[in-house]
């Protein structure tokens, strides 16, 4: 199966594609992810372990990737820190 040129993401509010929007030069996709880093295996410490990142994928007027920023913000045992760091780092 060949790659496609242009992969169409739609809008939907209060989902996860609800961080869809332009931008003065073109659109752009943001969103807050956690995950674990590759080689971690379950502990009891794993709150330690999870990670949280806010992602902003940029894209110019043609709908081609300009560039991807990803910012980790913290680690689950400071949930509430660590996502509302995320989220503005987003708003920003």
């Amino acid at each position: 199966m060949a790659v496609p040129e242009i992969i169409p993401i739609g809008y939907e509010p209060d989902h996860h594609t609800d961080t869809i929007g332009h931008w003065n030069d073109g659109q752009f996709l943001s969103f807050v992810v956690a995950a674990f880093p590759m080689d971690y295996t379950h502990t009891d410490d794993w709150l330690s372990h999870k990670r949280w990142y806010a992602l902003l994928h940029t894209f110019d007027a043609a709908d081609c990737h300009l560039n991807s920023r990803i910012e980790r913000t913290g680690t689950d045992d400071r949930h509430r820190t660590s996502v509302d760091t995320a989220q503005d780092r987003l708003n920003q």
